[in-house]
């Protein structure tokens, strides 16, 4: 039965790995270690602190098996127009409906399943061999390049026990490449620690509804949903970002709406369904008068 759930898995197009739910004690101590030699930011040490579960939770089955999920992105190139020019971005589409299939999947298989989001996920994909850290703490699969979400569940379903958990390290290739550390517009990597500055980095800063900083540079915006930078000069997805064939295109009306940001229920119909086929969710929009104006900004 565990055989096919995982040939069920695959066939959906996920690529995954299954660790017993004991490694979660090593993952625990080797990241609590890392938080006392790291010289983390006060962003990083609430997300130890206060978001991480590094302790086996409570529920209504025995855990067993941590199952680390990566989904592959479709990507998008979108386009505002605006004053009578394109602004051209990218957009990361995350596929719908997975929670539900591997819910379904298990449940039909005898097995609870349950999904667990503040699971350290990057860290155990980096240790169960799915994925590999960038210079950047972004992580990377062979054919995917950074280009994927990962979700992380906790089943009853056996695990096998020979397994080997990987130390925590970059790609080889970052050994002789600094790109991304060159092309970060914030200089949130940093070449003398493992971690990122991400207090700094444009991700988070888009991620704010909060006004952008007065030290962040005009130039420095490029996208309206995250930072591009490091990702577009890295050599593991060079392949990737020159083979995007979906384009979606928002007239100067429907820019000039998102520029006003209209609440979801005002926005008109055509507009509406573009949003939902990028699948930009409410915090999204919320941020987006900010980011769009900022890159329009800047283009100008």
């Amino acid at each position: 039965m565990e055989k096919i759930i995982l040939e069920q898995i695959a066939n959906r197009g996920i690529k995954f790995k299954l660790l017993p739910i004991e490694c979660l004690t090593y993952i625990k101590s080797d990241i609590l270690r890392f938080s006392k030699i790291g010289n983390l930011n006060g962003f990083q040490k609430w997300i130890i602190n206060e978001r991480y579960i590094l302790d086996v939770p409570e529920l209504t089955f025995k855990p067993k098996t941590i199952i680390v999920a990566a989904i592959k992105f479709k990507l998008v190139n979108i386009i505002f127009n605006f004053g009578g020019k394109s602004i051209t971005d990218i957009f990361c589409v995350a596929r719908k409906g997975v929670k539900d299939f591997m819910s379904t999947l298990f449940l039909q298989s005898g097995y609870n399943i349950q999904y667990v989001h503040w699971l350290p996920q990057k860290r155990l994909a980096v240790c169960s061999g799915l994925a590999e850290y960038g210079r950047n703490n972004i992580t990377y699969i062979d054919g995917w390049g950074s280009f994927f979400e990962l979700q992380t569940y906790i089943t009853d379903m056996p695990c096998e026990q020979n397994y080997i958990l990987r130390d925590i390290c970059c790609m080889d290739i970052c050994d002789k490449c600094n790109a991304c550390m060159t092309n970060c517009p914030t200089a949130a990597i940093r070449n003398n620690r493992f971690l990122i500055d991400n207090e700094i980095c444009l991700s988070y800063l888009n991620e704010l509804e909060d006004p952008f900083p007065n030290w962040l540079l005009k130039s420095a915006h490029h996208s309206v949903y995250g930072c591009y930078k490091c990702q577009d000069i890295c050599s593991k997805n060079k392949t990737i970002l020159s083979n995007i064939t979906e384009t979606e295109s928002f007239s100067q009306e429907e820019t000039e709406c998102l520029l006003n940001g209209v609440k979801r229920d005002d926005i008109p119909k055509n507009l509406l369904n573009k949003l939902e086929r990028l699948g930009v969710d409410d915090w999204r929009l919320r941020t987006m008068p900010k980011n769009l104006k900022a890159l329009i900004d800047n283009v100008n």
